[in-house]
């Protein structure tokens, strides 16, 4: 694993358990295996286990109850979390973990798992609801420390100190953040991306490549996080384009996995742009998949960001790093090609998408955060955004 990218909030490194990490107590095969020893490292007795319905038919939170268990760590499985939560829902979960009182939270399953975790932990520690802690450092208290499970290769929560959860009034994405909110401790295991279905890990590994991409190229960008996501990319496309050919690939999915990860580390150090905020209100509008919905709109900003030269030099080597790759195309019609095998109409007219959308949809976009940090200010959402 490369060394961990400084956080822009200051937020403490997670410790990162995966088949090769380099610690006689944490070895034994896979990375899951370490879970219960690792989360009592940490100090935490009563664990609140945070998943969804689809985990939990699976035999993995039972492994992981009994790791658990066997290290001495009690658990209270909570699997009612449910696909793009809202603020209702994290509420509802946060007043299911005050009534079982833990003293540490484990989140194993997809971005909305992690983040319906990190947001009721916040509310736990805080009060209130997800609404009054919108946006960064605004919560007083810390939070319980969280192990982050991943069970697919593309939303980055895992490595943020942000929990980015729905408001039910109008599908206005707030993230709220804190520097506790961050994982304490990150746990990847390649085999428990196995049970995502194709268009999971299609969807997943197109947010991913976005997190890559944007942060590349983003306002709040250095010249270390740009590096960093330019060889991220490069890992995640070379991943993908296997996955979708041969989705039980076991190195191809530790690639994404690890890859996943350290495009969140880019997004905890930089920022995104105008495609996660196109995406964030194609999701609030029409309820889109996050990650379909930034597959579709990167090709789009991308040519719209090309405008600036430094952008373009990035885009320039993000092709340049394919062609190492043996992919013979440029990036925008690479792009297009995993949408295509992956099985994502480009069209957003297919998605859905009307003219007499589109003022809403610019209204929604213009107000998410990420798009202040896109290279190319104003942004053109009405062309973006056109069917």
């Amino acid at each position: 694993m490369d060394a961990l990218l400084p956080s822009r909030h200051g937020s403490p490194d997670p410790i990162v358990i995966d088949r090769f990490t380099d610690d006689a107590d944490l070895t034994g095969g896979e990375a899951l295996d370490a879970l219960g020893r690792a989360t009592a490292g940490l100090g935490v007795t009563r664990v609140w286990l945070v998943t969804d319905a689809g985990l939990r038919a699976t035999p993995w939170v039972d492994v992981a109850v009994a790791l658990l268990w066997s290290a001495g760590v009690m658990v209270e499985v909570y699997a009612d979390v449910i696909s793009d939560p809202c603020d209702e829902d994290v509420a509802r979960a946060a007043d299911a973990a005050r009534a079982y009182g833990p003293d540490g939270v484990v989140a194993i399953g997809g971005g909305s798992v992690l983040d319906t975790a990190k947001g009721a932990a916040l509310l736990l520690a805080n009060g209130g609801r997800v609404e009054d802690w919108w946006g960064f450092g605004k919560a007083p208290n810390p939070v319980l420390p969280i192990v982050a499970v991943p069970t697919t290769a593309g939303t980055g929560s895992e490595a943020q100190s942000f929990a980015v959860i729905r408001r039910a009034s109008d599908g206005q994405k707030m993230a709220c953040g804190t520097t506790t909110l961050r994982p304490r401790l990150v746990v990847l295991d390649r085999r428990l991306t196995l049970s995502a279905p194709r268009l999971t890990t299609v969807y997943a590994g197109l947010d991913a490549i976005g997190h890559a991409v944007e942060s590349a190229v983003c306002t709040a960008r250095t010249p270390q996080v740009t590096a960093e996501a330019i060889q991220t990319f490069t890992n995640l496309a070379g991943h993908l384009h296997t996955l979708l050919d041969r989705p039980d690939d076991l190195n191809a999915r530790e690639g994404a996995l690890y890859s996943a990860f350290d495009a969140g580390l880019c997004v905890e150090a930089s920022m995104l742009g105008a495609a996660h905020a196109c995406a964030n209100a194609l999701s609030a509008k029409l309820g889109l998949p996050h990650g379909a919905a930034v597959g579709l709109m990167l090709p789009r900003v991308i040519r719209h960001n090309a405008a600036d030269p430094a952008a373009a030099a990035v885009y320039a080597e993000l092709t340049y790093m394919l062609r190492h790759l043996g992919v013979a195309t440029d990036l925008i019609p690479f792009l297009e090609s995993l949408l295509d095998r992956g099985g994502v109409p480009r069209s957003l007219a297919a998605w859905g998408v009307t003219p007499a959308m589109v003022p809403e949809l610019v209204e929604i976009a213009a107000r998410q955060w990420t798009g202040t940090f896109n290279p190319v200010q104003p942004v053109d959402y009405m062309t973006l955004l056109a069917p």
